[in-house]
């Protein structure tokens, strides 16, 4: 449309319209420094803005801590102080927002001010017409008019432009990247997993495992045991390669994990953590996840799952809908859920991490049988303090400030007195009896 009328005005007198274009350089350099401008105070403005909903977002997750500990009151003073500071910054914003519009209404009435001094004054031999004066100041508003329309928008498209950037530092940043396509895809899994002088660091070196070697056979069923912080979920982050190691090598049946599709990778890995999510959707959807299974299997996997009795009571059973991240169900109940899908999906690689805390202990024994019947056919990797669910497995890995400081099965470990599981094991049964 600017185009279009401005080659109507420069048919109808190419000087006037030429006079009425040098206004262009003066509206470009003005908005260019308001944007400039612009953009930092909307950065700012947004910057608060995510701090009040990540405030709004973690307050309304955790309203029940806060209420356990008595914190209603100075939360609503924090919020009020951040409603208070993102009202603050918005100021800016709405002058910046008035004045371009301000801005933009002058420069036109300037410029039709311009066109009639000039045309009375006959400026450049410029002798129009009244009517075609009209059509000229006509077109100059029409032009002003679409121009007028962008800087409305200008508010929308400078915020998107700060949410983009802030998309664009967490799709940039090397961690999150996952190439799903790239490396090997394997159809079948023995099971064999391998460490070999694997060093990992979350950032710089800060090593959280230091020259970490075991071997995992197929078919084996290990522990890993160790105080808080000594490097035991993060073996298994490493396994699912949720991070990329510094040194050393991890190696599934042989293969360097870095050369397996991670999408095959993960599919015969099933993980069940203490803190399992549910999602907002059917116990049926929640065992599926996105594979169909039949009646039949689902069932199946329920019973190997140890939650008939569960899932029955339920108004409508496996077509029960979950509230929002399973808070409808008791811990217990969605840790059973959790066992439900990973047999469902039955992967060649087990891992519990400290899975069964949350269940009683009727429960944690069937779940247990069904369990120990699985893992005779497939690798399996038990994280658990309660040493007790540990004792018949195959192997165990002592981990200590990143290091493994023992190997061995129960018997093994229990041999060496003054060893660190042996120790850990006396208290543990000491406490009990306590």
């Amino acid at each position: 449309m600017i185009i279009a009328l401005a080659v109507m005005m420069l048919s109808l007198d190419y000087k006037l319209a030429i006079i009425c274009f040098l206004l262009i350089p003066f509206v470009a350099l003005t908005s260019i420094i308001i944007t400039k401008i612009s953009k930092n105070v909307r950065e700012y403005s947004k910057n608060v803005k995510t701090k009040l909903n990540i405030f709004l977002d973690e307050s309304i997750y955790g309203v029940k801590l806060i209420k356990i500990f008595n914190r209603q009151y100075e939360k609503e003073k924090e919020c009020s102080e951040l409603c208070n500071k993102f009202y603050k910054s918005r100021i800016p914003v709405a002058f910046i927002e008035g004045f371009l519009i301000a801005f933009m209404v002058i420069f036109e009435n300037l410029g039709v001010a311009f066109i009639i001094w000039t045309c009375i004054n006959h400026l450049f031999n410029i002798n129009l017409e009244i009517g075609v004066i009209y059509i000229f100041i006509t077109y100059l508003k029409q032009i002003f008019e679409p121009i007028q329309r962008i800087v409305e928008n200008f508010e929308t498209i400078q915020e998107a432009v700060v949410s983009i950037n802030k998309i664009y530092d967490i799709l940039d940043h090397k961690e999150y990247l996952e190439d799903f396509k790239k490396g090997t895809s394997i159809d079948k899994v023995n099971g064999k997993i391998e460490f070999k002088n694997v060093w990992f660091a979350y950032e710089g070196e800060n090593w959280i495992l230091k020259n970490v070697s075991f071997v995992i056979n197929p078919g084996e069923s290990i522990a890993l045991v160790g105080r808080t912080g000594s490097g035991k979920t993060t073996i298994i982050n490493l396994i699912n390669r949720f991070y990329e190691i510094q040194k050393g090598e991890i190696l599934i049946d042989g293969i360097n994990i870095k050369d397996i599709n991670l999408h095959s990778l993960r599919r015969k890995i099933g993980i069940i953590l203490q803190d399992t999510f549910i999602f907002a959707k059917s116990i049926r959807d929640n065992i599926e996840l996105n594979e169909k299974l039949s009646d039949e299997e689902i069932m199946e996997t329920i019973h190997l799952a140890s939650a008939e009795d569960f899932i029955k009571s339920l108004p409508n059973g496996i077509d029960e809908i979950a509230s929002e991240r399973g808070n409808s169900f008791s811990a217990g109940q969605k840790q059973l859920i959790a066992f439900a899908r990973i047999f469902a999906h039955s992967p060649s690689i087990f891992i519990l991490d400290e899975a069964t805390a949350n269940i009683d202990t009727k429960t944690e024994e069937l779940i247990q049988y069904s369990i120990d019947k699985i893992s005779k056919e497939k690798t399996s990797i038990f994280i658990a303090h309660r040493l007790s669910t540990i004792i018949n497995v195959d192997k165990i890995i002592v981990l200590d400030n990143g290091q493994i400081i023992e190997q061995g099965n129960h018997n093994e470990l229990m041999c060496n007195p003054d060893g660190y599981y042996s120790k850990l094991y006396n208290a543990y049964y000491t406490n009990l009896v306590v």
